[in-house]
């Protein structure tokens, strides 16, 4: 039963004296609009609500096919479709687009004349190369600053020295970092987190809290932590230094290399 917004409350109100009596189920669809709202009435009286968002997306899901005649239509050299339809399976058509785009004139809706399918593979697995040879050394880094950071916060001789708002400089971000690691360790399944819930009354010392934070955790810790002569964050400083050019050395000061 459709029902224009004048109607609405007449109509709810008769329904609703009448759901429990003879009427076993009843959908009332309220128009607006753009956004209708859907009221169920279940048997036995239970009314329920259900917004329905009616946006209709202008672009339509294209078939492997479809998607290789569109590059064929923007003018782009298909030396092989088979090739092409292979890639499209196993890379995606949406994600191969991001590696097209200083091929392709928005304008004129065409790619730029002589593209072919080829380029646009050989940068991704460019891209993917890179980003493993990247990884294999951000991997390493992270690891030796996980151990440094526990390293230098038990300067301090406490295994629960991240709880100790005392080393850290703005008191408001320690808490709020304070939130993440908790959520942080507490979705970790990691057996040595267990082991400390079980055998400890939940208590995780540093050594192994850091090796469930996320890496952007770690960085707000160390980003907040207090500086100063023989501070935590001076001796992990030390650790990260270059010599410019004249020969001077810098230390990380604030996150970065000064």
């Amino acid at each position: 039963m459709i029902a224009q917004p004048q109607e609405t409350n007449r109509l709810l109100i008769f329904y609703k004296n009448n759901l429990d009596s003879g009427i076993e189920s009843c959908i009332i669809t309220l128009t607006e609009p753009t956004t209708p709202l859907i009221f169920h009435a279940q048997p036995g009286g239970t009314f329920l609500f259900m917004g329905c968002f009616m946006y209709q997306y202008p672009k339509q899901i294209l078939t492997i096919e479809q998607q290789v005649q569109s590059y064929v239509d923007a003018g782009m050299k298909i030396t092989s479709q088979e090739d092409v339809e292979k890639a499209l399976k196993s890379i995606g058509f949406y994600r191969l687009r991001g590696y097209s785009f200083q091929l392709y004139d928005n304008a004129a809706k065409k790619y730029v004349p002589g593209t072919k399918f080829e380029d646009i593979i050989k940068l991704y697995q460019f891209d993917q190369e890179l980003s493993a040879l990247f990884f294999s050394m951000i991997s390493k880094i992270e690891v030796a600053l996980r151990v440094r950071l526990v390293e230098v916060l038990l300067i301090h001789g406490e295994p629960l020295v991240l709880q100790d708002s005392s080393i850290f400089k703005e008191k408001k971000r320690y808490w709020q970092n304070m939130a993440t690691v908790a959520s942080e360790i507490a979705r970790s399944n990691d057996v040595f987190i267990k082991h400390n819930f079980d055998n400890h009354d939940g208590e995780v010392p540093v050594w192994a809290a850091v090796e469930v934070l996320s890496f952007g955790t770690l960085s707000k810790i160390i980003k907040n932590l207090k500086t100063g002569t023989g501070s935590s964050y001076s001796i992990l400083a030390s650790n990260y230094q270059y010599r410019s050019k004249k020969g001077n050395v810098h230390l990380m000061r604030s996150g970065q290399y000064l």
